[in-house]
């Protein structure tokens, strides 16, 4: 009952109240009935008017209440005759069903279940038969009888031809949008003819002006003509339906110029192409258009026939698209003539041009977020700096990676296939996870798109074909019935195309696909990451003389699929030469895509050997340390311990259809038994003694097995003028987990972060020119890159580790630019032999806030610290001492004085040096020997590649300790700067009963 400030009610007034909400009731139910529309709605309620009353109260009793001429006793007879307004679904007699505020808050399919399941109208929404249904007044949008708030659910089909589609793309993607073929009136876009100009090359082609794209995409066959070479880039591509696809492209510049005027020429940068582009022809005929239209009567307008446009200009073009003089309009339902640079164009609807079941075209662009692959150059070129030091395992997991592991423990299976007992692990749902349905009509359109692809070149469609052939042989894949696709449920299909990488094709799964803005992706837990860190993998592999290396075949797809998973991972495929219907084919193991594989394939790998050996054995040791995702990666001290090894590893994974292949060793003994099929190409060469350079792929280096060193690769990166999107891709492009060209890396990152201070866009070209100077200087040493070569055994193979000596050196250093650390392990021999290795470096760049040098050393300090840790975590050797050392005084008195009265910034790296390191373990080392001073100063690719202290360690720990660098005698005073400044307030408390014993003056002053 509705209060109103300031009124009292009485008893008539709750009796109305509970008569009309009773009222309210019965009508519901007479309408969950199916009582007819007519009587439906024009039924009179046995409404009465308000009734107002005087209530006076008091401390005694009620006084008499008066009725006003407003009495409830008389019905007023005006209102016998009005319908009730009353809204059936949300049950409110506020407003009717048709103004209902929360049914344009509903999805298509809610809405359609709602009209389902209480068996409503699909025209008007009451409880009858739509074919009894006596609504007169048509919908606005496509005149159909039917109330608009009901338009979505009673649309028709939208016909998929490869006649009605349009390929648009934004940025970051390329945006299908399909029009129902319906009988309506031609809508002419706007269409210019126009010149493009790349160098000598000159294209006759059209172009259309589109202020609802936010980028210019140009199609691959301008591309092509033009001769044009872009940078690399990748855009996500939203469609209407809310799907959203990810195009690998490239943007490109070059000028356009008006058909009639080709000196007067714009120039279009960061065009965006990708092959998966396409659009429909265009027709004008401009006599019959002049003749039916007088406002278009002597503009020099152009007429052609199916002109297909190669080019459409966006909005970040505006100066090119909007109109130079005003818009001639003609009557209503006619097209308008617009000026632009460009030319004249038309633009609206036209009844002369009038077809039926022709193409639609619907052009809006979205641009999305078009800094997705900048985020991830950003993210993997700092990530790598960030030292792990804390022990991951020890932290508390989130509650999502505990539902994970409780979904992995609890439903995961092993069933029998092909003889063989495999794993079944669940798809790792979220707790809130949606009910996840689409047709596979919602994936047609990227068929499409992709046959496109494939119609140039029909060498792809075999290839293609033969992927898909090769999933369903293996069993990853099974085709469906027509009666299983029917079936109910849960239902989600993804795309798919095609990539080459490394001189093979893949079939990739967009399992991030978005439909109706919900993804399978977006509905799945990641998991927590079960196996170890790459770089313990990395630095366990580094350890001792002999090492081994090889990877699971199709480690994801050796992981079944439980029953109920199976239907939320079901692709279309046909041969794009047959014109039928698509085949529905669905996943029966884990593919590469979904966010939960990496997580359930690891547990099933870990669980088969847990099951299978006990703790401490080697084979448990390998899977659980030396194991990366499905990349084998580990070094013993003997060449028996690891042929041996490799036998266990072989049969224990092959009983859970693990299967180890691509063998590699520097010691050929070790692998010579397998099978050839069993071991690696390059080592197959090796063996051959076709090539002495074998090149193995070792988590983003590379390993040369007869020489036993580690390498790097590069991949050099066509780009123009150098923009900051471009310096992050190049130098994000230089992986290197170890640390071990930091000296040369570290330098572009201060120039980066100079580039950042001076706030130039990510596409900004006009940089200062110093900063590209040294730029282009840098990047001109990376040709040099293959030539950095280091050992990959920490230990000399002549060196019997067991009776050997091992220690742990540290050392840190900093500049106003950058600071960091480098470790090194220092290895005596039985016979008094000591031998120096490389272990590990990080450098970060200093702060963008000014700080002392000495604040910056403690930082470094910081760094030498966690390094040491870190090490001691993942190292297995036997450490006998670890050392520290660092070339400022400043810090060794910070770290060896007791107090703790520092500065909040001081004294927090103080304590956290204290918790992590022995303060008798840090030594002085001057600057002119610590090799740290070479990652702060810099270094060429031509001087790391030559024999160096960076390399090699510092000349003096060759020596005995007695001539290391010692202490300085007295450490400076520690700089009173830094202190805590402290000051004491006090309160003395007064007797202020002072002289009250006293009972007279004269008692007081003789006291």
């Amino acid at each position: 009952m509705l209060h109103r400030p300031g009124v009292t009610y009485s008893l008539v007034d709750l009796a109305e109240w509970l008569k009309y909400e009773s009222w309210c009731q019965s009508y519901d139910d007479q309408t969950a009935k199916g009582e007819s529309r007519a009587k439906r709605e024009f039924r009179v309620a046995p409404r009465t008017r308000q009734t107002t009353a005087t209530v006076l109260t008091g401390s005694g009793n009620s006084v008499d209440v008066r009725a006003t001429a407003n009495s409830p006793a008389k019905v007023d007879e005006k209102a016998k005759g009005r319908p009730m307004v009353y809204c059936s679904y949300c049950q409110n007699s506020e407003h009717a069903f048709s103004q209902c505020p929360q049914i344009p808050t509903l999805t298509k399919d809610q809405l359609s279940e709602w009209i389902r399941s209480n068996r409503r109208c699909w025209h008007c929404g009451l409880a009858h038969q739509a074919a009894h249904c006596g609504l007169k007044k048509p919908c606005p949008l496509c005149q159909r009888k039917h109330l608009r708030i009901l338009h979505e659910v009673n649309e028709r089909p939208v016909t998929v031809s490869s006649k009605t589609e349009a390929c648009l793309v934004s940025s970051a993607t390329q945006t299908l949008y399909l029009n129902k073929p319906v009988s309506s009136n031609k809508v002419l876009l706007k269409i210019v003819r126009v010149l493009l100009h790349h160098g000598s090359c000159t294209l006759d082609t059209f172009a259309i002006p589109d202020d609802g794209s936010e980028r210019t995409m140009l199609l691959p066959d301008a591309v092509r003509k033009l001769g044009l070479r872009g940078t690399e880039e990748s855009l996500a591509l939203r469609t209407i339906r809310h799907d959203v696809q990810t195009l690998e492209g490239a943007s490109v510049s070059f000028h356009i110029s008006p058909y009639y005027n080709p000196k007067k020429r714009y120039l279009i940068s960061r065009a965006f192409t990708a092959p998966q582009l396409d659009l429909i022809d265009h027709s004008y005929p401009i006599a019959k258009l002049q003749k039916q239209y007088k406002h278009l009567a002597g503009l020099p307008l152009q007429s052609f026939e199916k002109a297909k446009p190669l080019i459409l200009v966006g909005a970040d073009q505006t100066h090119m698209i909007t109109p130079i003089e005003p818009v001639r309009l003609g009557p209503p339902g006619g097209p308008a003539a617009i000026r632009t640079k460009l030319g004249w164009t038309l633009q609206g609807p036209t009844s002369l041009l009038e077809q039926r079941l022709k193409p639609k075209e619907c052009l809006h662009i979205s641009l999305p977020h078009s800094t997705t692959e900048l985020c991830k150059n950003v993210n993997r070129l700092w990530q790598v700096d960030v030292l792990p030091f804390r022990n991951e395992t020890e932290c508390t997991r989130s509650k999502q990676d505990q539902r994970a592991i409780e979904l992995l423990e609890a439903k995961t299976i092993r069933i029998k296939v092909d003889g063989i007992r495999r794993y079944a692990t669940p798809l790792l749902r979220k707790g809130d996870m949606p009910h996840l349905h689409a047709t596979m009509e919602a994936v047609m359109p990227r068929l499409r798109s992709t046959e496109r692809k494939l119609a140039r070149d029909p060498q792809q469609i075999d290839a293609y074909s033969s992927e898909i052939q090769k999933l369903v042989q293996s069993g990853a894949i099974r085709k469906l019935s027509p009666e299983e696709r029917e079936g109910g449920g849960e239902c989600w299909f993804i795309p798919h195309h095609m990539v080459h990488h490394n001189g093979k094709n893949r079939v990739v799964f967009d399992c991030s696909f978005q439909f109706n803005g919900l993804s399978l992706n977006d509905s799945l837990l990641a998991g927590p990451i079960l196996g170890s860190s790459l770089l313990g993998v990395l630095l366990r592999f580094c350890e001792h003389t002999v090492a081994i290396s090889a990877d699971i075949r199709g480690m994801f797809h050796q992981v079944r699929l439980l029953p109920e998973d199976k239907s939320l991972l079901r692709f279309i495929w046909r041969d794009s030469r047959e014109k039928g219907t698509p085949d529905v084919f669905e996943w029966q193991v884990l593919p590469f895509g979904t966010t939960c594989s990496p997580c359930c394939a690891t547990f099933a790998l870990q669980q088969h050997v847990r099951d299978h050996s006990q703790p401490g054995d080697d084979v448990r040791f390998s899977i659980e340390r030396c194991f990366y995702v499905d990349n084998c990666l580990q070094s013993l001290p003997s060449p028996e311990e690891a042929k041996q090894l490799v036998d266990k590893l072989r049969g224990l994974l092959a009983e859970g259809g693990f299967e180890l292949r691509q063998w590699a060793s520097n010691i050929p003994a070790v692998i010579n038994h397998l099978p050839p099929e069993a071991r690696s190409d390059g080592f197959e060469l090796w063996l051959a003694h076709e090539k002495t350079d074998v090149q193995e792929s070792t988590l983003g280096l590379s390993w040369n097995c007869p020489a036993d060193v580690l390498t790097y690769r590069h991949r050099p990166i066509d780009h123009g003028a150098p923009t900051m999107r471009i310096i992050y891709k190049v130098l994000a492009s230089q992986y290197d987990p170890l640390g071990y060209i930091l000296p040369y890396t570290t330098r572009a990152k201060v120039l980066v972060q100079q580039l950042w201070n001076k706030q130039h866009s990510w596409d900004d070209t006009q940089l200062p020119q110093a900063l590209v100077q040294s730029w282009n200087e840098w990047e001109s040493q990376l040709q040099f890159l293959h030539k950095i070569s280091f050992p990959r055994s920490c230990v000399p193979a002549s060196v019997d580790q067991t009776r050997s000596i091992i220690d742990l050196h540290v050392f840190s250093d900093a500049s106003e630019s950058a600071y960091g650390a480098v470790a090194y392990l220092r290895t005596e021999d039985q016979q008094g032999k000591i031998h120096l290795s490389f272990v590990l470096a990080r450098s970060r760049v200093a702060p963008k806030r000014v700080l002392s040098i000495p604040r910056l050393e403690l930082c470094a300090a910081v760094s030498g610290a966690q390094l040491k840790t870190q090490l001691q975590k993942e190292l297995t050797l036997p450490l006998r001492h670890t050392v520290l050392w660092t070339d400022s005084t400043t810090v060794l008195s910070w770290i060896q004085s007791e107090s703790c009265h520092f500065k909040v910034f001081v004294g927090t790296r103080v304590a956290e040096i204290h918790e992590l390191t022995n303060t008798t373990a840090w030594r002085y080392v001057d600057s002119a020997q610590n090799p740290a001073d070479d990652l702060t100063r810099g270094k060429t690719l031509k001087d790391l590649a030559k024999p160096n202290r960076w390399s090699h360690g510092p000349p003096f720990l060759l020596l005995s300790s007695e001539n290391w660098p010692a202490n300085p005698t007295e450490c400076p005073e520690i700089d009173k700067s830094e202190f805590k400044k402290s000051a004491f307030c006090g309160v003395v408390a007064v007797n202020g009963q002072f002289g009250s014993e006293y009972k007279t003056w004269t008692e007081l002053i003789h006291f």
